[in-house]
């Protein structure tokens, strides 16, 4: 993914999950109780795309980092700072501080990995993994979203989430030989934050006839279903066919029976999302798609 940046101080990171770290200890930028304030951004985050519970574990998050160190912890027997959970020793107030800071003894069910279920006290910590360990999963593409969105933003309190920009892009296309007659369609996923693929697919259309614009339509519905399935709240919609296009965009009537169904299907799949915009391209930019559609039909 490209660099993000702290929305309070401008400071840039190669990794979103650098970002999340820098939020989650920087007191000067998110106040004395940071990891607090980023796991209240992050539950609104998830809220504002119907995302519960998609990297929170627990509506009872603990987090001892707003713990301030007094002098009870002080023992003037031994000159040193004690630390009550883990009976650790340090030199100095500041040395046990910056370890109650640490998250060490944060809940380890704060943020839960989608993958494997694994437990985390911090949101840095469950975005290392989930890429380290899961490669391009779901809950790495989405650690990246989060990290994408708090850099595009001035305050972590996340409340509309569909201000911010499309995080997938779909090309879709589909065609019959001869028209109507046997049909194929395809469709290209892109993860617009990393620039990754995130899957592709032709498929052979079973009914017949079939015609292009129904054909058309098949490709739009799988692909949608697609970036349903890989958790894409915010989409970008991009067609050959102006008649598909329009007619979603509601400039254009529908009035074939034939497409009527397979129109009400797409548009009820596009409520499922936050945000979804079309937009019309020509052949020659959708010719992945394209190919995915011709190699799909059998005659």
């Amino acid at each position: 993914m490209s660099s993000v940046s702290c929305p309070q101080c401008g400071r840039t990171f190669r990794k979103g999950s650098d970002l999340l770290k820098h939020s989650e200890n920087s007191r000067k930028c998110f106040g004395t109780n940071a990891p607090q304030a980023v796991n209240r951004g992050v539950s609104m985050w998830e809220s504002s795309r119907n995302q519960r519970g998609v990297f929170t574990g627990s509506s009872n998050a603990q987090f001892m980092s707003c713990v301030e160190i007094t002098d009870d912890a002080y023992n003037r027997y031994t000159d040193m700072w004690e630390c009550s959970l883990c009976d650790r020793h340090f030199n100095s107030r500041n040395s046990l501080q910056q370890h109650i800071n640490s998250g060490t003894h944060d809940s380890k069910g704060n943020y839960t990995c989608q993958q494997c279920g694994a437990g985390f006290s911090r949101m840095h910590a469950l975005a290392d993994h989930a890429r380290m360990a899961h490669g391009q999963s779901v809950t790495s593409r989405l650690t990246n979203v989060l990290a994408n969105d708090i850099s595009n933003m001035n305050t972590l309190q996340i409340t509309d989430g569909s201000s911010g920009r499309h995080e997938a892009l779909l090309r879709f296309d589909g065609g019959a030989r001869p028209n109507p007659g046997h049909g194929g369609c395809g469709y290209v996923l892109q993860d617009t934050i990393s620039g990754l693929e995130m899957e592709q697919e032709g498929i052979t259309i079973m009914q017949y006839p079939c015609t292009s614009n129904e054909a058309e339509y098949h490709g739009l519905v799988a692909g949608l279903r697609a970036a349903i399935s890989s958790q894409v709240r915010r989409l970008r919609v991009e067609g050959d066919s102006e008649i598909v296009i329009n007619q979603m965009r509601g400039c254009y009537n529908v009035n074939s029976y034939r497409l009527k169904p397979l129109y009400n299907e797409a548009k009820s799949l596009e409520r499922r999302f936050q945000s979804v915009s079309f937009h019309h391209i020509s052949r020659s930019t959708n010719w992945e798609a394209d190919e995915l559609a011709s190699d799909a039909i059998e005659y």
